[in-house]
């Protein structure tokens, strides 16, 4: 991204598409984002030593100077951009030492569930119809990944290296620990399995530290923390269902998120029944003589899902 794009961006000089491609690039990683800052502090420090040709008083009418003066005044502005912008050159510079480019890739899962494991060991469940943008190489300060969708993250500990998720307006910030992150329209619900997590909007105006069973929910740019969670929000990823006096739709719902087959109830037919039942990964065919059994259904496999009815 070339310097004078990422000054238009800034002063929105840019429309549409143009402004698109820089603000994805700025949002890309941490890395684009640190750049982007540090050229607009140079070019408002280099620009704010060029306004001194006319020095206006209250009235708003041109004020005459002392040129001597002004010249001085002038030249001392000019010395000292030109050491804000090496200063700021030579910051730059140390900071890709230190800090070195690094390789992102992305991955789009479009059946079930899917899960990859990071190049720290940390490994990611991804929901369908999520994407993760990840680095190949966790080679800087922090670990940084980009979600779109939902997720479970099971990250491997490492007090040195933080790992940081955005999502959304969200920003995840984690040492070691699991959890789930689930994006809908323009809000982020984070749900604690084991340990901490710092969830904060991306300006960090607002923050609240999240632990084991607690949940918390971005809605636009307001956090806050919500009661404990139902752990069958899970139960896509680990198959465990805790059923307690649910509504069978429901529970359905929950349970086709994690077979492949999916169950549904007979078209036209309204089943007011509750299901209280526990299961832990248990083959589908048990579940359905569950179902078929202690609520009275009949069931129907009809070749790519299987049909509930009521008894006549």
């Amino acid at each position: 991204m070339k310097e004078y794009q990422l000054i238009q961006f800034h002063k929105k000089e840019l429309k549409g598409a143009e402004a698109k491609e820089v603000q994805d690039w700025i949002g890309h990683s941490p890395e684009n984002e640190a750049y982007y800052e540090d050229v607009i502090q140079i070019w408002e420090a280099a620009a704010n030593a060029a306004v001194f040709g006319n020095i206006k008083d209250h009235t708003g009418s041109a004020k005459k100077i002392n040129t001597n003066r002004s010249y001085g005044l002038y030249r001392w502005m000019q010395y000292a951009a030109m050491f804000i912008v090496a200063l700021a050159t030579g910051y730059y510079l140390y900071n890709m030492s230190v800090n070195p480019k690094i390789e992102y890739a992305e991955f789009t899962n479009t059946q079930g569930s899917n899960q990859m494991i990071l190049a720290d060991g940390s490994t990611v469940t991804l929901k369908d119809s999520s994407k993760l943008v990840y680095a190949k190489e966790f080679k800087g300060k922090n670990r940084f990944v980009k979600l779109e969708g939902t997720a479970f993250f099971e990250i491997t500990k490492n007090p040195e290296k933080p790992f940081i998720i955005e999502s959304n307006q969200a920003k995840i910030e984690v040492l070691g620990t699991s959890f789930l992150v689930d994006n809908k329209d323009n809000t982020t619900k984070v749900s604690v399995n084991t340990g901490k997590v710092k969830l904060s909007n991306k300006e960090k105006k607002e923050a609240i530290i999240l632990k084991k069973g607690e949940e918390g929910l971005l809605d636009g740019n307001h956090v806050e923390k919500l009661k404990a969670f139902d752990p069958n929000k899970l139960s896509w990823k680990t198959g465990v269902f805790d059923f307690n006096n649910i509504e069978l739709a429901k529970a359905l719902n929950l349970l086709n998120d994690y077979y492949k087959k999916p169950i549904t109830i007979k078209l036209n037919q309204r089943i007011d029944r509750r299901l209280t039942a526990y299961f832990d990964r248990e083959d589908q065919q048990t579940i359905l003589e569950t179902l078929e059994y202690s609520i009275g259904l009949k069931i129907e496999d009809k070749g790519k899902y299987f049909e509930l009815s009521m008894i006549e």
